[in-house]
């Protein structure tokens, strides 16, 4: 299997800085969701391997408080 080219950053929305990953170049954007505890590097790796990414666009995102997404201030 072909090594994937995974994008990683951090975008600010509503003063919370989320960590996202993207990969593939395709039309077709496709937006995975974490479950309960769940994170980018726990929950998608499979799929960022499955995926013909020449035809989708994964972006995965850490929600508030999880994996790499700074928690929020207390």
């Amino acid at each position: 299997m072909s090594e994937i080219s995974i994008e990683s950053g951090r975008i600010e929305i509503d003063g919370r800085n989320l960590y996202y990953e993207r990969a593939g170049t395709g039309e077709h954007v496709v937006l995975l969701l974490p479950g309960v505890l769940g994170t980018v590097q726990i929950e998608f790796k499979h799929q960022f391997q499955g995926f013909d990414l020449s035809a989708f666009t994964l972006v995965s995102w850490d929600p508030p408080g999880f994996g790499l997404s700074r928690p929020p201030e207390r």
